[in-house]
């Protein structure tokens, strides 16, 4: 080493505050800029004094840090921002459309309205559009287009993907009915039957039944039509302290007994005339333990709507009863399985946990309900709920979806 050369120290500590000086110089750039001045540089400058070169690099380096910080911060766009009137509605929020039609607007001027009886939420907000899940019922987008815009509704088993147009949307988990129908624009569908996704265009429609396994696109014939949105007794939301079905609960009919047959004549003048005999008695009552293994030899049968009638039965007659969790418990299986509606399926599972926390079927339901919200968007919902099941079942039988799912 000479005695005019840097030492290994006075180099490393020049490379520390040069990497210092430009944290935000990507390194191709600043490699172009390192270029540019040695090819500049004339063939005498070369020959300089080592201690001279290192003091022009470092001057060099730091003019280099002074232009980029002399730039203006380049800011991300801002996330779409949602309200339905004047209140604001935050990612993750559920809405409910009651006896009126909802309208959701975003800050792009995109819009989503809700049908009455329609349950929706917005899952995701981002600067390229939104995720909404359509719980049940029907809504109406209008997408605004964008350069990047991306969009994704979901509903049931299926998501849309959009990137700009107008469509209406309609979800029946009680009947396994999905229905799409376009009046401009075009977006990818992906679900059963097209995995890979198909493109639906515009002026056309897609209708889906699940129970049947048919999926069928083709030109718009009419507007997406389920008639009036049924109001289902399933809690959403804030999950209620004491859930009470809306349905009116069956009543005991009087059962009518076959008619008599007539007395024979009495022959004795002093024989009295026989009793009248009740022509009708009144049927007792099902007990809630009947009533579920009627609803359980139904939903095996192939009739989960008649099943979901008897199990909300059991949960208007027989509240804050084992038989209600129970009731809650199986109504989550049947609203997963046979009606494919995982957010829903997900609320009467956390309900048969509240109910009976120390019940046999708490950790079932607990590990039932990492499986439901793992099929929603909800990844949130769905790490929260993987943590709460290995917190009491760490061995369990969902213990590897629920790590799995917190890998991610």
């Amino acid at each position: 080493m000479t005695p005019d050369a840097p030492s290994p120290r006075d180099l490393h500590s020049l490379g520390r505050a040069v990497a210092d000086a430009l944290p935000a110089v990507e390194p191709a750039r600043l490699a172009r800029q390192r270029a540019r001045l040695v090819a500049a540089a004339p063939a005498a400058s070369r020959r300089v004094a080592p201690r001279v070169a290192a003091a022009v690099a470092l001057a060099a380096a730091a003019g280099l840090a002074a232009r980029f910080a002399a730039r203006p911060a380049v800011r991300a766009p801002a996330s779409l921002r949602a309200h339905v009137g004047p209140s604001p509605v935050a990612a993750g929020e559920w809405i409910a459309a009651a006896d009126a039609p909802v309208t959701l607007r975003f800050s792009d001027g995109s819009s989503v309205s809700l049908a009455p009886g329609s349950h929706a939420r917005v899952v995701s907000l981002d600067a390229r559009g939104a995720r909404v899940l359509l719980e049940r019922g029907r809504a109406e987008a209008a997408v605004r287009h964008g350069a990047d815009t991306r969009w994704v509704f979901s509903a049931g088993p299926y998501a849309v993907h959009v990137t700009g147009t107008s469509f209406a949307l309609a979800w029946a988990p009680e009947r396994s009915r999905f229905d799409l129908a376009m009046r401009d624009g075009s977006v990818t569908l992906r679900g059963p039957r097209c995995d890979e996704g198909i493109s639906v265009r515009d002026r056309d429609e897609a209708h889906a039944d699940l129970a049947a396994g048919t999926l069928t696109v083709g030109p718009l014939r009419t507007e997406v039509a389920l008639g009036p949105v049924q109001q289902e007794p399933i809690p959403h939301g804030p999950v209620p302290q004491e859930p009470i079905p809306t349905t009116p609960r069956p009543v005991a009919r009087a059962r009518t007994l076959p008619p008599r047959p007539a007395a024979p004549v009495a022959r004795a003048a002093h024989l009295p005339p026989p009793a009248p005999v009740a022509a009708t008695i009144e049927a007792p009552a099902p007990d809630s333990a009947s009533l579920l293994r009627e609803a359980d030899r139904l939903r095996l049968a192939g009739d989960p709507q008649r099943a979901r009638e008897l199990l909300i039965d059991v949960r208007g007659r027989f509240r804050a009863s084992p038989d209600a969790a129970r009731a809650a418990f199986t109504l989550g299986t049947l609203t997963l399985d046979s009606f494919h509606a995982p957010a829903e399926a997900a609320r009467w599972f956390e309900l048969c946990v509240r109910e009976a926390p120390s019940s046999p079927l708490a950790n079932a339901a607990r590990g039932r309900r990492v499986e439901a919200l793992h099929a929603t968007p909800d990844g949130a919902a769905a790490r929260d709920a993987a943590e709460d099941y290995l917190l009491h079942d760490g061995d369990g039988p969902f213990a590897p979806l629920a790590r799995a799912i917190l890998r991610r």
